[in-house]
């Protein structure tokens, strides 16, 4: 019986030869799926322009990041007290500079096409006030609950 080695086929050759062998299969399925993967397509329409109001933890840690994901919807517009904190978390989701509100020009979002709908994230207190603004802008709301603390609060507010 000849011997192996003599022949050229080791255990370490073999070993060697079917580890390349694993490799380009591997880089050759890496390129196939690469030529064959099709990009996902965006959603078709326009997606719907948010405005959030308020920038504190809720909106900060989940629905800014939740927006994010949406196919159909983004964060357009934020209001917020704080000009430093709006400008930082603009930049991190793409809302224009322009496009940053503070509580005293808070009524100018009616001017804003992009802002479809505005979403209240302040404190219960503050929610019928920004509520009903908002809605006298012409913008759909969405307010956090309660809208209102008392009957009183809503009726006060509608006041104004």
């Amino acid at each position: 019986m000849p011997d192996r080695a003599e022949k050229g086929l080791t255990r370490r050759r073999f070993l060697e030869k079917a580890g390349q062998g694993l490799a380009a299969a591997s880089a050759f399925s890496a390129m196939a799926n690469r030529a064959f993967a099709q990009a996902v397509p965006e959603p078709p329409g326009r997606k719907m322009g948010w405005a959030i109001v308020g920038l504190g933890n809720l909106a900060i840690n989940q629905i800014l990041p939740a927006f994010a994901k949406c196919e159909k919807s983004k964060v357009v517009a934020l209001v917020s007290g704080h000009p430093d904190k709006a400008a930082k978390l603009a930049a991190r989701y793409g809302v224009s500079p322009k496009s940053i509100y503070n509580y005293q020009n808070y009524d100018s979002l009616k001017d804003n096409p992009e802002v479809d709908v505005i979403y209240v994230v302040l404190p219960n207190s503050m929610h019928a006030e920004y509520t009903i603004r908002g809605v006298q802008a012409g913008k759909h709301v969405l307010s956090e609950k309660p809208m209102a603390n008392t009957p009183g609060d809503w009726s006060r507010s509608t006041r104004r």
